[in-house]
């Protein structure tokens, strides 16, 4: 992405308010790398989920009023991009090695922003099967979201999955379905993902 389109790309993002596969926060001095990658791995499979082909994690911006307010989260872009910043630890923690498209920082008259270009997860990336893993480990429900039984690995299948058709319709009938059980798990205190479907 060129530079002098950073700051329209901001400025349209700011204007359609914060979504599934934009998200503003104020500083982002106090994110852990580990946070800073669930944001990412949250972000990456919602652009997947929604067709989309990047997400974005925009630091320097009140969350609220989406006003731009500066961040001093590390130094320079980069800093960010090279091998030991932000950009490189997060591929190393991810698997299989995927990372942000580009870390874009823009000095505006308000202060620094930094655009996390987060592109969208594969079809069936394992690093969510592997999360799912440790998720169960810790006795935490979780229900996997697939286009395709076949995107489920075969020892995952039993557990309660949502299969959903990559459309407007489909995304809505999934996001019922997906309320409908979370209600559910709420009501049973968990123990509802650990049934099979």
């Amino acid at each position: 992405m060129k530079p002098e389109e950073l700051k329209p790309l901001l400025l349209s993002l700011l204007s359609n308010w914060e979504d599934e596969v934009v998200e503003f926060k104020r500083d982002g001095k106090g994110f852990s790398t580990g946070e800073i990658g669930e944001y990412f791995s949250a972000l990456a499979n919602e652009a997947n989920l929604r067709c989309l082909p990047r997400a974005w994690l925009i630091f320097g911006v009140d969350n609220k009023t989406h006003k731009v307010i500066g961040t001093d989260y590390d130094a320079s872009a980069d800093a960010l991009n090279r091998s030991g910043g932000i950009k490189y630890q997060i591929t190393q923690s991810a698997d299989p090695g995927v990372c942000f498209s580009d870390v874009h920082v823009l000095d505006l008259p308000e202060g620094r922003v930094i655009m996390f270009e987060i592109p969208a997860a594969p079809k069936g990336i394992p690093n969510v099967f592997y999360e799912a893993g440790i998720a169960h480990t810790l006795g935490r429900a979780v229900i996997p979201l697939a286009r395709s039984t076949s995107d489920i690995p075969f020892d995952l299948r039993h557990h309660r999955h949502l299969i959903y058709l990559p459309n407007e319709q489909g995304i809505d009938q999934m996001k019922v379905e997906l309320r409908a059980r979370i209600t559910t798990l709420l009501e049973n205190g968990g123990n509802a993902a650990r049934r099979s479907t």
